[in-house]
């Protein structure tokens, strides 16, 4: 080959095809930088959709459906990703397979559901049509000394993971039940705790912990070893006031509650900031007091909006003005169509920007092109006159 063949087509072509891709990428990842309002649904009552008080935590199975603990109905209800009322479980009783309240849940790899109920201060087990597996309390005898569980998440091995907020501490068992190990204790140095409000364990296997009156995110390995921790006091970005609940995504971005700002804030793996949004009020894409978070397979964020007794889901790309609106599901649990004239500030500035930015790297990605086709065209040029 010849020393000008490397520098002639070839060679154009490995040097265009690397930047158009780097310019395709580049823009991707701006347009993917905003997280938009898309729908919700939920209201106050006992039917089926509705909460009689508050709903505090939520979790997402791998086929996307939406499970959400009903705290003074004494039920789980479940819903499809988009909130059409799919069906519910549980009756109140201190029985095997009945609630006294419950507060929190976990879905696991397999589909099945772990519940904590408050009330009776003990973990069960379900499939997840609501059929009755097993169940565990405190075991002092082995040093599984739970008091008020806070918080839980099940890992891909099906090893089940507490964080207690009296206690502050993380405990872990197996699918079973059978204790495993616990860490932890009450201080605000490096893996120490301060009423910690929500657990979260992701693909990297490390386990995150919402160290609520700290004020801040910590995280460790599956076994306990202390791997850092982010946040601090305050209403800017990356301060927390009460974060509550912590959920990682496939992608490894952290989402959390920000309860008393009425926010969400999401950051990397280890604990840069990212983005957030909501702010205090009734209106889509606004909150009362949020308190649990989690991620679809598709990466929806679903936020359990507390104060508003109801359920929210965002997406990192804004709903069309020509979309389909979400169609309503019977009864009380219809989701209500979205309008674009309905987006938050938030949202509206979010999307301008993201226009924005994606113009300029548009700008910047032709202007690379062009240029390299100059020094082309002066090359060949330059040629034909030698000739």
């Amino acid at each position: 080959m010849k020393a000008s063949d490397i520098n002639g087509r070839d060679g154009r072509n490995c040097t265009i095809i690397p930047l158009v891709i780097f310019a395709f990428l580049f823009l991707r990842g701006f347009a993917n930088g905003e997280y938009f309002y898309w729908g919700e649904w939920g209201s106050e009552g006992a039917r089926g959709g509705q909460t009689k008080f508050f709903v505090e935590d939520l979790d997402v199975a791998f086929d996307g459906t939406i499970y959400a603990p009903d705290v003074l109905n004494a039920q789980i209800q479940y819903f499809s990703p988009n909130g059409s009322f799919l069906g519910k479980w549980g009756k109140r009783g201190w029985r095997e397979g009945e609630f006294g309240e419950p507060m929190l849940l976990a879905v696991a790899p397999d589909g099945s559901v772990y519940v904590v109920d408050d009330y009776y201060g003990r973990v069960q087990h379900f499939t997840k049509s609501g059929s009755f597996l097993g169940g565990w309390g405190p075991d002092r005898s082995v040093g599984s000394d739970f008091q008020y569980p806070s918080g839980i998440a099940v890992a891909p091995d099906g090893d089940v993971y507490l964080v207690d907020c009296i206690e502050n501490r993380v405990f872990r068992y197996t699918s079973s039940g059978s204790f495993i190990s616990k860490w932890g204790a009450g201080g605000s140095r490096p893996g120490e705790f301060d009423a910690p409000r929500g657990i979260a364990y992701s693909s990297e296997s490390k386990v995150y912990i919402a160290d609520t009156e700290n004020d801040r995110i910590q995280f460790f390995s599956k076994n306990g070893s202390f791997l850092g921790a982010w946040g601090e006091t305050g209403n800017g970005k990356g301060q927390f006031r009460d974060p509550i609940g912590v959920a990682v995504s496939e992608n490894g971005l952290a989402f959390v509650p920000d309860s008393r700002n009425h926010r969400v804030q999401y950051f990397t793996s280890v604990g840069s900031f990212v983005g957030v949004w909501g702010s205090f009020g009734e209106g889509p894409g606004e909150f009362r007091h949020p308190r649990g978070v989690a991620v679809g397979p598709d990466s929806t964020v679903y936020i359990a909006d507390t104060g508003n007794d109801r359920i929210q889901f965002f997406k990192d790309y804004p709903r069309s003005a020509h979309e389909e609106p979400i169609p309503p599901s019977a009864g009380p649990t219809a989701v209500p169509e979205i309008k674009p004239e309905k987006k938050t500030p938030a949202a509206e500035r979010g999307e301008s920007d993201t226009l924005l930015i994606f113009l300029v790297g548009l700008l910047i990605a032709v202007s690379v092109v062009l240029l390299i086709l100059a020094i082309v065209a002066a090359r060949l040029y330059i040629r034909l006159r030698r000739r």
